[in-house]
């Protein structure tokens, strides 16, 4: 195996687990869009959201990584969660 491949596989072997974490933080999710069905609470926090988007850039820009791609990312994934929870809500 050369250098490529096993980078590649280290890649593969990342991409787990982040969709590993995604899974998880789907679960957390769930329950949340739980407790706001029972207290009739919006899908959409947009507080909480700016918040996350805050501390997503400060960490995207401690370890390196472009914070637009990272919000970017992170909107994507914000997205998905306020989708789950109106299925949900429903």
């Amino acid at each position: 195996m050369d250098e490529l491949e096993k980078l590649r596989m280290e890649i593969d072997k990342i991409d787990d687990e982040i969709m590993e974490i995604i899974s998880k933080r789907m679960n957390i999710v769930r329950e949340i869009a739980k407790l706001k069905k029972n207290r009739t609470d919006s899908v959409q926090d947009k507080k909480r959201e700016e918040e996350i988007y805050r501390r997503i850039i400060q960490k995207a820009t401690m370890l390196r990584i472009d914070a637009e791609d990272a919000k970017r990312i992170f909107h994507d994934i914000l997205e998905s969660s306020r989708k789950l929870q109106k299925e949900m809500i429903k």
